[in-house]
């Protein structure tokens, strides 16, 4: 019988722990690729590379689990949620998009890693819009570290439980499939709807007859599905952009903001994440470099000095000069470009 654990970091999480879940973004409407493959060389004719950092309930700390005398049984340390995504992609030819990410996922003592190659095929029509379809394939592998974690038997007796990890312990590399298709209209006020599933193959990342509960070790199949539209006020210099994220993966979460593009050089913005935070957001835009930042105000009931999540993005962008073809105009001139971003 596999005895019951105490895991430091299992304290008011706020999505169910059964496996495990994908890392949150608020701002994902510019990091698409990192859910949906066939957002790979979203960019036309140009190469860009992005970093999103994601530090979640900062400063909250594993100071819960105390041995019988009150004292700490491990040292204290940060168990909010820690990702980074990083993104470098390209659009080839007008038609091919191909991209190289990786996430970083750190959660308490465990971390997860995923590096991805993602593929994506691009249908123009004559409206300019498009449509395009895509996959990844990648590798996972999850990492535990059994110093920080502690048996209910070694707090209440002292007795050793040989399923719980003492140290580092990480498991076999895992294949990871994903596809996905979106759509594109200029047109249409920039329609993009997007939809994609992720971790198709599924993965149990520890072995069950090593002891370990399965709620920390599977991965499962994920669904997300997003959309946005561009919206222009009075003469144009102000852009208001909805964004909707859904996912599914143990249980359905929406994601929704609003955002407002100043001269094509600022944005400000408001999101919210059910059940867990209301953010903010702002943004600074020059040419084909872009820097965000985002500040969560979690609502789920979390202890107080645990409240705050942040999030910081970067993108930049290079115009691919091999396509033979050559621009006869730009619709901005200020920022030499052929794009409002």
């Amino acid at each position: 019988m596999i005895k019951k654990i105490t895991l430091l970091f299992c304290i008011a999480f706020t999505v169910n722990a059964w496996s495990q879940q994908d890392g949150y973004q608020t701002h994902f409407q510019f990091n698409e690729m990192s859910y949906n493959p066939s957002y790979a060389g979203k960019v036309k004719d140009k190469m860009c590379v992005s970093l999103l950092m994601h530090q979640q309930w900062a400063g909250f700390k594993s100071d819960l689990i105390k041995n019988a005398d009150g004292t700490p049984a491990v040292e204290p340390y940060n168990v909010g949620a820690s990702t980074q995504f990083f993104n470098i992609s390209a659009r080839l030819f007008s038609k091919f998009g191909i991209a190289m990410n990786v996430v970083n996922d750190k959660i308490g003592p465990q971390t997860y890693i995923i590096p991805k190659l993602s593929l994506a095929y691009y249908q123009v029509f004559k409206n300019t819009s498009e449509l395009s379809f895509g996959l990844y394939y990648g590798k996972l592998q999850k990492s535990l570290d059994g110093t920080k974690l502690k048996a209910l038997s070694v707090l209440q007796n002292g007795t050793v439980d040989p399923a719980v990890p003492s140290s580092l312990i990480s498991s076999n590399l895992m294949n990871d499939l994903g596809v996905g298709i979106h759509y594109v209209n200029p047109i249409m006020n920039d329609l993009n709807i997007g939809f994609s599933a992720v971790h198709l193959l599924g993965a149990q990342l520890f072995d069950k007859t090593g002891g370990f509960i399965p709620s920390f070790s599977s991965i499962t199949m994920h669904y997300y599905g997003n959309a946005s539209m561009d919206f222009m006020v009075g003469t144009g210099s102000v852009i208001v952009q909805p964004n909707l994220l859904v996912k599914y993966g143990n249980k359905l979460q929406l994601d929704a903001n609003v955002i407002a593009y100043f001269n094509q050089q600022y944005y400000g913005g408001l999101s919210y994440r059910q059940g867990d935070n209301i953010n903010l957001m702002v943004g600074f835009m020059q040419g084909d470099f872009k820097v965000g930042y985002a500040f969560d105000f979690v609502v789920n009931g979390l202890k107080p000095g645990s409240r705050t999540t942040h999030e910081l993005f970067i993108q930049y962008c290079k115009g691919l000069h091999f396509t033979g073809k050559v621009n006869k105009y730009m619709l901005n001139p200020r920022h030499l470009r052929d794009s409002k971003y």
